[in-house]
């Protein structure tokens, strides 16, 4: 997973994501933990959108 981590920096330095979403990401992907728990029902669905997008990052990067 550090990987994961150190490609999250990157994304973040290349101002593709924001620090929240790396937290998002960090909590729900490697702490397993949903992402209802993690923030608050009135940002559940931007949040949500937001994940996936950078999921598809993620992806599209280690599919490689």
């Amino acid at each position: 997973m550090d990987e994961v981590i150190d490609f999250l920096d990157r994304l973040i330095r290349e101002r593709k994501i924001t620090k929240q979403d790396k937290r998002i990401i960090t909590k729900t992907l490697i702490d397993g933990r949903p992402l209802k728990d993690v923030v608050s029902p009135s940002d559940y669905d931007r949040l949500k959108h937001r994940r996936l997008k950078v999921m598809e990052l993620i992806k599209k990067y280690f599919a490689k």
